[in-house]
């Protein structure tokens, strides 16, 4: 894993296990330039993206929907889809590697409902502005399937919003899961602000946005009511370091 990849995972998961990077994670390395590449990309095509808060560092990026609409497919018990999302995703994926020539197979979309991965292979299947080049891309999967596997670089869609609250990825085993699954590169499509307000609309982080509980059902089918406090560090660390840019 590149240097700067386990920054938000140690902090916020590990905060009290002891954790140093070792030579093989400098980002200078052959390995890691998918992840350079990806990093000039995002902030070629979004100028307002931050770089990492240091240069040996490589950071994850977060595409804010704001716009975007949640549906649950009750044929899947309530998975949640977000159609908009998903072209974002596929959009900022094909736009990658159309600029970098990149292998596709170096690049996995994952989303925490089976209803979003239903939708992106849809999208996949059947829009012809792609064409060839998403389509050899590994298959979609969500988190819990991606467990013990990784790529270079990991597309996640949330699937969440404001209206829809963040179910269950405010789940810390599901969200440490997610973000420890890149090799070089992590970028998350969602609403930032659907785990509570955390950055307003010129894109500055809120203080002092008030902790609501949400309702959540985890891998085992229990219910459960959390803060999302685990959720809410990683998207306040994303939205004070810049690293947050809003996609309409």
């Amino acid at each position: 894993m590149a240097k700067g990849m386990f920054d938000i995972p140690s902090a916020v998961i590990y905060p009290d296990v002891p954790f140093t990077y070792s030579a093989s994670c400098n980002i200078s390395r052959p390995e890691f330039q998918i992840g350079r590449d990806l990093e000039r990309y995002l902030r070629r095509v979004f100028p307002g993206l931050a770089a990492p808060p240091t240069s040996d560092r490589l950071r994850p990026v977060f595409l804010h929907c704001p716009n975007s609409i949640t549906e649950q497919d009750n044929i899947t018990g309530g998975s949640r889809m977000n159609s908009k999302q998903v072209t974002i995703a596929l959009d900022a994926i094909a736009g990658f590697i159309r600029a970098t020539r990149v292998d596709p197979a170096r690049i996995s979309i994952l989303s925490p409902y089976a209803a979003n991965v239903a939708e992106i292979k849809q999208q996949l299947k059947g829009r012809n502005k792609y064409g060839p080049i998403l389509s050899s891309m590994p298959s979609p999967s969500t988190v819990d399937s991606f467990q013990g596997q990784e790529n270079d670089i990991i597309v996640l869609v949330m699937g969440t919003t404001v209206a829809s609250g963040p179910g269950f990825t405010v789940d810390p085993a599901r969200l440490n899961v997610a973000m420890t699954r890149p090799r070089s590169g992590l970028i998350i499509v969602g609403d930032i602000n659907a785990a509570g307000h955390l950055m307003d609309s010129n894109g500055r982080l809120v203080r002092n946005a008030t902790q609501k509980t949400f309702e959540f059902i985890d891998s085992e089918g229990n219910k459960s009511v959390r803060k999302a406090e685990a959720l809410r560090s990683v998207l306040t660390t994303l939205v004070r370091d810049g690293r947050v840019v809003t996609v309409l």
